[in-house]
């Protein structure tokens, strides 16, 4: 076999272990990154329901009966708040109330969180922390509404959409006696989505995005079966 033979098998045969040794590095990093995002005493939840999750290993709800919810945490998609970036982007920007849609997505939430809770069953919902409660802590981040103003409608021109719109759903299920958090799921997800366009006028905008949340407190309240 001549030299130049050898030379060129070395070359390859040293690339190959120069590979195979950065991919475990990479690998190795991004293990530990992984490890490192990891709430403190909780481990990650393999589900198709959610992109992120986070679950005390040891958790069992057994022993609680009720709930309290906390108003929702809302941040809104960048792009939304700006007037170039929403449809019917011709309309002054001034025209989105965006505190007074923060304000009715509220209700929103809440409406479809409670929802969720009475087709469950388990949980009666009380304002008062104690033995036996959780306390749901439940954010929408992202959040991209496909109208104007879609609660109020201020803007008198009409919309058609496909879907209401999307966002990130999430929650917290703590403790409301140690403050523990038992669990920490988050999603993107669109509302429903219709193949004809509709009028985005503010019940449909309300009943589709109740319906999203509750979608995805169902699924939250379906990791949450008794050990």
């Amino acid at each position: 076999m001549s030299n130049s033979t050898n030379c060129l098998r070395g070359l390859i045969i040293s690339a190959s272990v120069l590979l195979l040794a950065a991919c475990a590095t990479v690998s190795d990093s991004h293990n530990q990154a992984v490890a490192q995002s990891a709430p403190n005493g909780m481990v990650s939840l393999d589900s198709r329901d959610f992109d992120q999750a986070w679950i005390r290993s040891d958790l069992d709800v057994s022993g609680f009966t009720a709930v309290i919810i906390e108003p929702a945490e809302i941040e809104f998609d960048p792009a939304w708040a700006r007037s170039d970036q929403r449809t019917g982007s011709r309309l002054p920007k001034d025209l989105a109330d965006i505190d007074g849609t923060r304000e009715e997505m509220l209700k929103v939430i809440d409406q479809g969180i409670r929802q969720a809770l009475k087709n469950d069953g388990r949980f009666r919902v009380v304002e008062t922390a104690g033995p036996g409660v959780l306390r749901l802590r439940p954010r929408v981040d992202d959040l991209h509404i496909s109208a104007i103003d879609p609660m109020k409608m201020v803007a008198r021109s009409d919309q058609y959409v496909h879907s209401v719109g999307h966002g990130r759903a999430g929650i917290e299920v703590i403790d409301s006696v140690s403050g523990e958090v038992l669990m920490q799921m988050s999603d993107p997800r669109e509302t429903r989505r219709y193949p004809n366009l509709q009028l985005a006028n503010p019940g449909l905008v309300a009943a589709d995005f109740i319906e999203w949340y509750q979608r995805f407190s169902e699924d939250v309240l379906n990791q949450m079966s008794p050990s």
